[in-house]
């Protein structure tokens, strides 16, 4: 406060001038030389965010992704899977447990970590390079038609490495109603645990079109995940909500920052490789073996209590156990079947195998999921989420096997 209430003068002497006119060129001087870069990006940008253009050429860089994951990491992921293979031969000869269970279950899972690395190799290329600010832009304008903002497109694009980190992304959402939307759609988002059930069954059944069909299960991921926050917030979580995206410009990715953000983010895989998927191949295979092995097992006893709910999607018990072990970890759904020894080839059609991979991709998150959106938004939501996503992945997956059992019928 300035007493008397008067506001004292300000004398602006020659200096004080002098160094206003030296501010002002060098500001001059930097808009001109930003003007350059911001007129590189605008150009790019009339390209990539062109309403016409933008999503055809995200879906081109998308396909190249996917063609890339899975045609080039084909043969590396062959060479491990023989090699998996050859160890878990020796070391059965010595004991049962580490050969078939430790070094088999764990094997099946490693095998993929060339696909696993790949994706994100290529994805975090697109991001540090500036473009997916933009592919998220893109998808903003159409998030806008189904009830969610700008700030959700990050914790979705998250997910498709991990739906832990990105359902803990959401604490950026300063609308309530539409965090608690994105945290209940995020686990349709497909993570990288779900990628080597695509690749193990798209390479058995779908050879020629795996990277098409792996394209396929993400995009559709994507597709239920934004219909069903538009359901939710038309019903339970109804509000008006505002959104806002900052645009960086374009650069080429420093080397560095790729590997690391790479390494940073398969090495979550490998971690739960080495704990819950190492716990699990110790389970999976004690009640595998146990009383007997085979049909007298456990495992037999439990599939086969349960496989009456799948019966109008096809599956045999063994594969009704594969999903319910991986409610734990996803992972554990190949591990499981790798573990029968039985082909998958003669448990499975190819309409079977399309629909147990939307199945796959849609029903309830991981345990390690369920556990943060517990911390983030509660019990309720909990139990909502696991309902609503068993639900919704059994309708998909029983309409899927009709539509596809007539595509691939042969009289």
């Amino acid at each position: 406060m300035i007493k008397g209430g008067r506001v004292p003068k300000i004398c602006f002497g020659e200096d004080l001038r002098e160094s206003i006119r030296k501010a002002e060129e060098i500001a001059r001087s930097v808009v001109m030389i930003e003007k350059g870069r911001v007129d590189i990006t605008e150009a790019l940008d009339e390209v990539f965010m062109d309403k016409h253009l933008g999503i055809p050429i995200f879906l081109s860089f998308m396909w190249m992704v996917f063609k890339l994951t899975y045609t080039v990491a084909d043969p590396i992921t062959r060479a491990i899977g023989d090699l998996f293979d050859n160890l878990s031969a020796y070391f059965s000869a010595i004991s049962p447990l580490i050969g078939n269970g430790v070094v088999k279950g764990v094997g099946s899972v490693l095998t993929y970590v060339p696909n696993i690395v790949l994706l994100f190799l290529t994805l975090s290329i697109l991001e540090l390079s500036g473009y997916m600010p933009r592919a998220v832009y893109l998808l903003d304008r159409i998030m806008g038609l189904f009830g969610l903002t700008g700030r959700s497109v990050i914790p979705l694009i998250i997910g498709f490495g991990c739906n832990v980190p990105a359902v803990m992304a959401t604490r950026s959402i300063e609308d309530e109603r539409v965090r608690l939307a994105t945290i209940v759609v995020n686990p349709f988002i497909s993570c990288s645990a779900r990628l080597p059930i695509y690749v193990m069954l798209t390479s058995v059944f779908f050879p020629k079109i795996g990277s098409a069909m792996i394209m396929f299960l993400y995009i559709f991921g994507l597709f239920v995940a934004l219909t069903s926050a538009l359901l939710i917030r038309k019903t339970v979580l109804r509000g008006e909500a505002e959104y806002f995206i900052e645009l960086p410009p374009y650069r080429f990715p420093n080397l560095r920052d790729v590997i690391v953000l790479t390494w940073n983010r398969t090495k979550h895989f490998l971690e739960k490789a080495g704990t819950v998927i190492l716990a699990m191949s110790v389970v999976i295979w004690y009640i595998m073996n146990y009383p007997k092995p085979g049909a007298s097992s456990y495992a037999a006893w439990f599939g086969k209590l349960i496989s009456p709910l799948f019966t109008p999607l096809g599956w045999s018990w063994q594969l009704v156990l594969a999903i319910t072990l991986g409610m734990v970890a996803k992972e554990v759904v190949v591990e499981t079947i790798s573990m029968l020894n039985v082909p998958v080839s003669s448990m499975l059609t190819p309409w079977q195998a399309l629909s147990f991979m939307v199945f796959t991709l849609l029903y309830m998150p991981c345990m390690a999921t369920i556990a943060v959106i517990r911390a983030e938004a509660g019990w309720r939501w909990v139990i909502f989420s696991i309902l609503y996503s068993l639900t919704v992945a059994y309708l998909a997956a029983l309409l899927t096997g009709v539509v596809a059992r007539l595509i691939f019928y042969t009289p």
